[in-house]
C-alpha cells in the first residue's frame, strides 16, 4: 500500500474537516442559510489579508477573477504595466491583450524579483499607465515579488496597483489598505485548503472608482452587480458554489483556530526547511527571492524533473510539481501550502533523497532530511 501525498503548489491537500463539511446536504442558494454562509466567509477572509475593503465572491477559477479585474478596472485603449518572471505574470498580459488593453511589459528573466524603483521608474516616464499588474507569489517559479516596497514605490501615482495573490493567500500577508494595493484577486483551491472552484476578490476605494469609469464587456464579471446582490440578499447574482463554500467555511475556521499570523509562520519554517535541505542535498533553489509557498529545486543536466517526479509518485505516492514551459524537465516543484505539517515535509524530503539515490545523484542519505528537522527544530523553539 502507497499513501498519497499532494505536494503540487495546486491544488493542495484537503484536511478532512473541509471534506466532512463538503459531505453536508446541499443549501438553497437563494435561502437564508447562504447569505449566513456568506457572510461568515467574507469575515473570514476579511481577516486572512487582512482587509477592509469589499470581498466578492465567484464560482470561479483564479484566472478568472484575473479577467474580472481587467474588465472592471480598464477601459478600451488603457495601458496597463505588466510584471512578467513567470506563466502567471505573463498571464496577466494575456488577459489584458484580450480585451484590448495596451500591454507595456516589465520582462525580467523567470525567477527574478521586481525591483520596486524599476516600477516607480516606469510609471514616471509613462503617465499614461492605468494599472500596475503584479504577482505575489509566482506559482510557477517559486519567486517572491515585494508587493509592499512596490506599493511603497507608487505612492502618488494614480496607477492601480492590481496583485495576484493565489499563491501567496495564507503563506505571506497581504493587507491591501497598508500597502497600498487597490486590488487583489485569489482562489480557493491553494492556501485555502478547499477544491477548485471559488475565485476571490478585494476592492478598495479607488478600484470602485474605476469600475465606474470601466467600459470593457462584463456581466457574469460585474462587480457592481455582484456587489448590489451580497447587499440587496446576501449572496451572488449567479448561482454560488454552495457546497464550496462550506468547505472554504470550515477551512478559514481552521485558520482563524491556529492564527493566521502562526500560520504565515509555519509556511516560513516549512519553506527554510525546503530551501536548507535542497543545499544540503547539493541541489540549488531557483528563485532569487524565494516564497515560502513552494520550493523550486533546479535540477542539473544529468536529472530530468519528469522522470524525478514520476518516480516520486510510483516508488512512494508523493505527487510534486514539475517546471511549466521554458522550465519543463530542469525545475522540481515543492510545495508547503496549505494543510501541511513538519512530517510532511520530512516524508517529501526523505522519499526526494531516495529517488535521488536511485537516479545516480551523489549526496549522503539523510543529508536533506537531518537538515530539515534540525530547521524545523529551532524555528519552532526561536
Amino acid at each position: 500500500m502507497i499513501k498519497s501525498r499532494l505536494l503540487t503548489p495546486g491544488p493542495t491537500p484537503i484536511p478532512e474537516r473541509v471534506q466532512q463539511a463538503m459531505a453536508r446536504p446541499i443549501v438553497y442558494h437563494r435561502g437564508a442559510e447562504i447569505a449566513a454562509l456568506v457572510k461568515e466567509v467574507n469575515e473570514g477572509l476579511r481577516r486572512v489579508f487582512p482587509t477592509e475593503g469589499d470581498i466578492l465572491l465567484f464560482a470561479a477559477s483564479g484566472t478568472g477573477v484575473m479577467e474580472a479585474a481587467v474588465v472592471n478596472l480598464m477601459r478600451r485603449g488603457d495601458r496597463a504595466l505588466v510584471i512578467r518572471a513567470g506563466k502567471f505574470g505573463e498571464r496577466w498580459g494575456d488577459v489584458c491583450a484580450a480585451f484590448g488593453v495596451e500591454v507595456a511589459g516589465l520582462d525580467l528573466p523567470w525567477g527574478a524579483s521586481v525591483d520596486p524603483g524599476q516600477v516607480a521608474g516606469r510609471l514616471r516616464a509613462d503617465p499614461t499607465i492605468r494599472a500596475v499588474f503584479a504577482t505575489q507569489s509566482e506559482t510557477s517559479t517559486g519567486g517572491l515579488h515585494d508587493i509592499e516596497g512596490i506599493g511603497r514605490a507608487m505612492r502618488g501615482s494614480e496607477a492601480l496597483l492590481v496583485v495576484d495573490a493565489v499563491s501567496s493567500t495564507g503563506a505571506h500577508p497581504l493587507p491591501p489598505e497598508a500597502w497600498g494595493v487597490d486590488c487583489v484577486i485569489t482562489a480557493s483551491q491553494k492556501g485555502l485548503m478547499t477544491p477548485p472552484g471559488i475565485g476571490v476578490v478585494t476592492l478598495g476605494r479607488r478600484a470602485w472608482e474605476a469600475t465606474e469609469r470601466s467600459d470593457l464587456p462584463k456581466h457574469y464579471w460585474s462587480f457592481r452587480m455582484t456587489k448590489a446582490a451580497l447587499e440587496k440578499g446576501g449572496s451572488t447574482p449567479a448561482t454560488p458554489a454552495t457546497t464550496l463554500l462550506m468547505g472554504l467555511r470550515e477551512a478559514l475556521a481552521m485558520i482563524h483556530e491556529e492564527g493566521i499570523e502562526e500560520v504565515w509562520r509555519r509556511h516560513a519554517r516549512h519553506a527554510e526547511a525546503f530551501r536548507a535541505a535542497t543545499g544540503a542535498i547539493g541541489l540549488e533553489v531557483f528563485p532569487e527571492c524565494p516564497s515560502n509557498a513552494l520550493t523550486g529545486v533546479l535540477l542539473p543536466d544529468s536529472l530530468d524533473a519528469r522522470d524525478l517526479a514520476g518516480r516520486m509518485k510510483s516508488r512512494y505516492g508523493i505527487v510534486v510539481g514539475e517546471g511549466l514551459d521554458r522550465l519543463a524537465g530542469r525545475l522540481i516543484r515543492l510545495s508547503n501550502l496549505g494543510y501541511m505539517d513538519d512530517l510532511d515535509v520530512i516524508a517529501t524530503l526523505s522519499a526526494f533523497e531516495m529517488v535521488l539515490r536511485e537516479m545516480g545523484w551523489a549526496s549522503a542519505l539523510g543529508a536533506g532530511v537531518s537538515t530539515a528537522e534540525r530547521v524545523l527544530t529551532e524555528m519552532k523553539q526561536g
